[in-house]
């Protein structure tokens, strides 16, 4: 069975047998205040870390409780960590460690909280073809920010045509349109010091400068990252055959096949998804927000 493209935890499902670390706790389920406080004893070998296993759902009710408890026990554990993971059989923690304690998402934290003051919110967005994997990559990008407590807004072409753009076709004009709507309701999270992160084909430059603006607007950051997969690639990817459709002529003014996508001219970062990998490429984006 082929592995689950989108599941949360997806970089912590490791395969190599369990190593030895000093203030690690594996839980099933959160747990209670006295529970927590009767881990003080290990405070003395550093950190700890609390690893939540179980569910498969980064936003549910056991690991929400859990930080609700952290919070009302800071006093308790000043220096806890917490993920949320997929555990397999076996995990090597010094990985998940290492990813867990990347300064990158520490520093965006700290710029989230201070997002009320002097430091705007950011909107990122992913521009590509249809099966580059930008929706992918955005999704890789909000689950690494969850880990972090972050609450990033994912604002994917697809969804937002279901509910805020519903009725509308594919003409250009409603393309554009569509991609416009996504780029206002990021600047508005982004206005109230969020983090959105909008993942539409967007294949005109003149509406992506349109939503470049909307954000600057609201006093965010902005960031363009163009998902370069090359045609190819993405067409062997095409699970619902859209490509193949529009090939034979069942579906017009299909992006990349007889409507353009126009490249854009200087990103803040360009991504091959048909080379990358979904770590290295989300690694990358983390790192480009935290500047």
């Amino acid at each position: 069975m082929a592995e689950a493209e989108h599941g949360p935890g997806r970089e912590f499902r490791l395969t190599t047998p369990l190593t030895g670390a000093a203030g690690v706790v594996l839980m099933d389920r959160a747990p209670s205040l006295a529970q927590l406080a009767s881990l003080k004893g290990l405070m003395s070998a550093g950190d700890v870390l609390l690893l939540v296993a179980g569910s498969t759902d980064a936003s549910s009710s056991s690991y929400a409780r859990l930080l609700s408890e952290l919070q009302a026990a800071g006093h308790l554990l000043p220096e806890v960590r917490v993920a949320h993971v997929v555990v397999p059989e076996h995990c090597d923690m010094g990985q998940v460690l290492a990813r867990l304690d990347a300064p990158v998402l520490r520093d965006l934290r700290g710029k989230e909280s201070t997002a009320h003051g002097e430091t705007g919110g950011i909107v990122v967005m992913f521009t590509g073809l249809s099966g580059s994997g930008k929706s992918t990559l955005a999704r890789s990008v909000r689950e690494r920010l969850q880990h972090q407590h972050l609450r990033p807004v994912l604002l994917d072409g697809d969804d937002v045509r279901r509910f805020v753009s519903k009725g509308l076709g594919f003409s250009r004009e409603d393309r554009e349109t569509n991609v416009e709507r996504i780029g206002w309701i990021g600047a508005r999270v982004a206005e109230a010091g969020g983090i959105a992160l909008c993942a539409p084909i967007a294949p005109f430059d003149e509406t992506r400068k349109r939503v470049r603006e909307l954000a600057e607007q609201a006093g965010a950051t902005f960031h363009l990252v163009h998902v370069s997969t090359p045609l190819q690639v993405c067409e062997t990817r095409d699970r619902k055959g859209l490509y193949a459709q529009a090939r034979a002529g069942d579906i017009k003014d299909f992006t990349g096949i007889d409507s353009p996508y126009e490249v854009p001219s200087a990103p803040a970062l360009r991504l091959d998804l048909g080379s990358l990998t979904l770590q290295d490429a989300t690694d990358q984006v983390l790192a480009l927000m935290e500047k």
